[in-house]
């Protein structure tokens, strides 16, 4: 485990995981953001949230990755459309 992104006895569930630019990106919840996109380089300073699409703790639902020119492209929700 690098980190552990939702401490405690619940999971952060991370999936869709795509390696590329020296990362690796992936979704996960923390119990506060909802499932966002987050990454890491290989150490716990390192793995991060990347944005948080919708505010209050809802989820962006993001997925559809693919890395292009060094860029992370992917496809998600705003909550409101």
């Amino acid at each position: 485990m690098l980190k552990d992104i939702w401490p405690g006895t619940m999971g952060s569930f991370p999936d869709k995981f795509l390696l590329g630019s020296g990362q690796l990106f992936f979704v996960a919840t923390d119990g506060e953001y909802g499932r966002e996109l987050r990454s890491t380089d290989g150490t716990e300073e390192g793995t991060q949230m990347i944005i948080d699409i919708v505010i209050n703790g809802n989820t962006s639902s993001p997925g559809n990755f693919t890395i292009m020119n060094n860029k992370v492209y992917f496809a998600a929700t705003d909550g409101i459309k």
